[in-house]
């Protein structure tokens, strides 16, 4: 069995985190933060009666996983770039904060699910 699941292609990221400013690196991540939660919204108005959307699920969905796309090439700039310009400890205490965060959440859906 062949597997065709598609790798990342950090080439351009590289790049990218090489070339650009820290500040100009936020202004991107908060911007594609906000579209993500306006896509987000906009998902959940498909499931809504009272204040529906003209929007289709499925386009709704797209554009969701384009947000979130965005959003992470962007955070992965930032965390580069930093790495590139001598904070390494970075990426480290991100994998432990998300480690920390998926456990609690976990910890939170597990209880709901055996109350």
């Amino acid at each position: 069995m062949t597997n065709n699941v598609p790798t990342i292609n950090t080439n351009f990221v590289h790049i990218i985190a090489h070339e650009i400013k820290e500040d100009d690196a936020l202004d991107v991540i908060a911007e594609e933060a906000v579209e993500l939660a306006q896509a987000a919204l906009k998902l959940k108005r498909t499931h809504s009666r009272t204040n529906p959307t003209t929007l289709s699920r499925d386009d709704a969905l797209r554009a969701l996983c384009e947000e979130y796309t965005d959003l992470m090439l962007a955070v992965d700039v930032f965390n580069l770039h930093n790495f590139i310009w001598g904070d390494s400890d970075s990426i480290d205490t991100n994998i432990k904060l998300y480690n920390g965060k998926s456990e609690r959440w976990y910890k939170r859906v597990k209880g709901t699910l055996h109350e």
